[in-house]
């Protein structure tokens, strides 16, 4: 069985019992009350058509009818998804209100990014995400209708998705599927453009988005595999810089500190070996001197870069 066969199943199988859940009990008879309140104003529109209709029928002797309501329209796309930025191109996209899950197939052959949202809910409420009922993530859902807001991840040229894969997108309440009203889900997948280089085992794109403008590569360094610290000693440079820092292996239990000038700068002060970072910034006209640090075991395989970045043209 799927993600999408599970979910649809849990469903089913919770639906006989919603009234004794406090979370899909509230959201199902929500819903169940606005198709009641629908249903009431068509029905009062019908009577009220008639009773204008019998008045006339003395003067035209003729019984006038109005056309049936119209069902009510499909709520809109909230979350903007945007055709293409930073060199990416859109690959496919969607959308569901009310929690909803959320399934998309998927045509990507090369690099990707994948982008997912769950918004208007609490911390409590979890997303979760799977490609082909595989590589399960979640996050905590947030109220911001942003997409990519609660996650985003990548597959690299080197390790394509393939085409007709399905990305499934679902919430979760302690645990349990859940469909809470007012939840939106969206998701976005974009092609890449070609890499600049790879560092890390990442594919480093030739622009990257931080703080709403474009980033571009400016130069990178990387660590010989196994290595604790990556430190190299940047030049001043005319202009401010942003730092994208990247590291292999995914799966280590290990952290990565950065360090400018020998001080912890970044916020959080730590991430996970395996992943990344992008957002600090060096000042302009100063030579700096950057450190990416492991704290814990170092795998054999350890492999850390940093790419420096400048604001692109026209920014």
């Amino acid at each position: 069985m799927n993600v999408e066969e599970m979910l649809r199943q849990t469903m089913v199988d919770r639906a006989d019992d919603v009234a004794g859940s406090p979370t899909i009990g509230r959201a199902g008879r929500a819903r169940e009350q606005a198709r009641s309140m629908r249903r009431r104003q068509y029905a009062a529109t019908a009577v009220a058509a008639l009773a204008v209709t019998a008045a006339g029928i003395g003067a035209s002797g003729l019984l006038g009818g109005n056309p049936p309501p119209e069902p009510a329209p499909e709520p809109t796309r909230v979350i903007d998804v945007a055709p293409s930025f930073a060199g990416r191109t859109l690959i496919t996209s969607g959308e569901t209100h009310d929690g909803e899950p959320l399934f998309l197939t998927v045509d990507a052959p090369s690099g990707s990014e994948w982008m997912v949202t769950c918004a208007g809910l609490g911390p409590e409420y979890v997303v979760h995400r799977a490609v082909d009922d595989q590589f399960e993530e979640t996050a905590p859902c947030g109220p911001l209708e942003v997409l990519g807001e609660s996650m985003s991840f990548r597959w690299s040229s080197a390790e394509p998705v393939g085409n007709d894969v399905e990305l499934a997108v679902w919430i979760t309440l302690g645990g349990e599927a859940v469909q809470p009203e007012g939840a939106i889900l969206a998701a976005a997948v974009y092609e890449m453009p070609p890499a600049v280089t790879m560092l890390a085992g990442t594919d480093v794109a030739p622009l990257e988005v931080s703080l709403g403008q474009e980033w571009a590569y400016l130069d990178s360094v990387e660590s010989e595999p196994g290595e604790r610290r990556l430190t190299v000693t940047f030049p001043a440079f005319d202009e401010e810089v942003l730092l994208e820092l990247v590291t292999d292996p995914v799966g280590a239990s290990a952290d990565v500190e950065l360090l400018v000038d020998g001080v912890a700068t970044a916020s959080p002060r730590t991430f996970p070996l395996g992943g990344s970072s992008t957002g600090d910034r060096l000042n302009a006209l100063e030579a700096h001197t950057v450190t990416l640090r492991i704290v814990g075991d170092v795998p054999p395989d350890a492999r850390l870069g940093i790419v420096r970045r400048r604001l692109a043209d026209g920014q």
